[in-house]
């Protein structure tokens, strides 16, 4: 399920929050996207997933953790997700994780 910006949009403005929360928690159970940024465009989803890669190896398995519908999310276990895996491994394909300068 894609994320929909503007089923948000929509469910903000008519103070439908009950939705809202939904439709931000469909972005993490998908498991497509390492944030609920990341999910609103190309750009910030190659940002996020950047960021997130950079903050867990240097992390040493910290957890990034928030609460979302009651229950403990650690972030960086998005970065394993099929899609999100395939993301980090284009990072590294283009040279941006290897540590160096």
């Amino acid at each position: 399920m894609a994320f929909d910006l503007d089923r948000l949009r929509a469910a903000t403005s008519r103070a439908k929050l009950d939705g809202a929360r939904e439709v931000i928690s469909n972005v993490y159970r998908n498991r497509e996207f390492v944030s609920f940024f990341a999910s609103v465009s190309p750009e910030e989803d190659f940002v996020e997933t950047y960021k997130y890669k950079v903050l867990a190896d240097a992390s040493q398995n910290q957890p990034v953790d928030f609460r979302l519908r009651g229950r403990d999310v650690n972030v960086l276990d998005f970065l394993d997700a099929d899609v999100p895996a395939k993301k980090v491994q284009c990072l590294r394909d283009l040279g941006l994780l290897t540590g160096q300068p």
